[in-house]
């Protein structure tokens, strides 16, 4: 049996990306984890479950939490009705609960910037605080910004009076901090990228993934794509990856390995003179703290552990929570 606090020490944290699902009830007191659950059922797909139909939008949806809240009320063998839940991530976008605007920067690290609603849904007993993303004039973000509060309440960085936050994924985020603020990002498509040309491309047939970079012959391809990235036209130094194959130069795996350092690469090329941090899970922190050593610019880096970047997302909803709700 888990062992549990009383109802008003604790709080609902729901990270529900597009593709996967996680919950977990935390203690407001330590900010700690008491017990969670995660899925693959993210927003892509109940949205098309929900999709045709016919039935009420928002009671599909709290029809899904209330499963994964019944499986963790279980577990404790106790009733966890009435305890709120923040959501955060893109059940705020399109294909989510509700659709809620985005929040402007300058974005604060206090929490007092985020876009957020509160939601009462019949014969649901959680209220539920949806969370928004942020958007600047040409580019959006859900989720990371609530990761970032979450870090940003680490004093090494609030210390710091410029910082760029590098957040790897599907669509990497690199955000600019100034006084506390973030006053500008950018996203790119890297691995998105690399999934589409390693599968769909005609470098399909020159590559063979997963590849490890524990692996020295492919850490030195890795290195040799991050170093090719220097050149102006990544159109063509892409389809070296095919002739890397046919010359003999690289293996699949190596291929694969070079390929992902040319992403990688040209991603992080763009890292400026202020102090950088990695915010990168377990799988993609070493690929990109190689690729930053391997840039060519003089880097002052952080690399924040996934202990660390799985805490934050934590951290950052129940900052929000306390500040739009005045909880202490």
């Amino acid at each position: 049996m888990v062992m549990i606090t009383p109802a008003s020490h604790k709080i609902f944290s729901c990270d529900w990306g597009t593709s996967n699902f996680r919950l977990r009830l935390i203690d407001t007191d330590t900010a700690e984890a008491i017990d969670e659950i995660t899925s693959g059922e993210g927003i892509s797909s109940v949205f098309n479950s929900w999709s045709g139909t016919g039935t009420d939008r928002q009671q599909f949806y709290a029809a899904v939490l209330q499963k994964y809240i019944s499986i963790l009320a279980e577990r404790a063998d106790q009733s966890l009705q009435n305890i709120p839940v923040i959501i955060s991530g893109m059940a705020s976008s399109t294909l989510g609960i509700t659709e809620l605007n985005y929040a402007g920067l300058p974005f604060k690290s206090d929490g007092g910037s985020v876009a957020h609603r509160k939601i009462n849904i019949e014969g649901f007993t959680h209220e539920i605080f949806l969370l928004s993303g942020v958007c600047s004039e040409k580019d959006v973000m859900r989720g990371e910004e609530t990761q970032w509060i979450g870090l940003m309440q680490d004093a090494q960085f609030t210390e710091v009076a410029e910082l760029m936050f590098i957040m790897p994924g599907t669509h990497s985020k690199h955000i600019f901090v100034k006084d506390g603020e973030i006053i500008d990002f950018k996203t790119y498509m890297t691995g998105e990228f690399f999934n589409l040309l390693s599968t769909i491309s005609v470098l399909k047939n020159s590559v063979s993934v997963p590849h490890s970079l524990e692996d020295t012959s492919n850490r030195d391809a890795f290195i040799s794509g991050v170093r090719a990235a220097a050149s102006p036209n990544i159109l063509h130094e892409s389809f070296m990856v095919r002739t890397n194959e046919l010359f003999g130069r690289f293996n699949k795996k190596e291929n694969a390995s070079y390929l992902s350092g040319l992403l990688i690469g040209t991603e992080v090329r763009q890292s400026g003179p202020s102090k950088t941090i990695l915010a990168a899970g377990e799988t993609l922190s070493k690929p990109y703290q190689l690729a930053l050593e391997n840039s060519g610019t003089t880097i002052d880096l952080t690399i924040c552990s996934p202990a660390m970047l799985d805490k934050a997302v934590i951290l950052g909803q129940l900052t929000i929570f306390k500040k739009i709700t005045g909880a202490r």
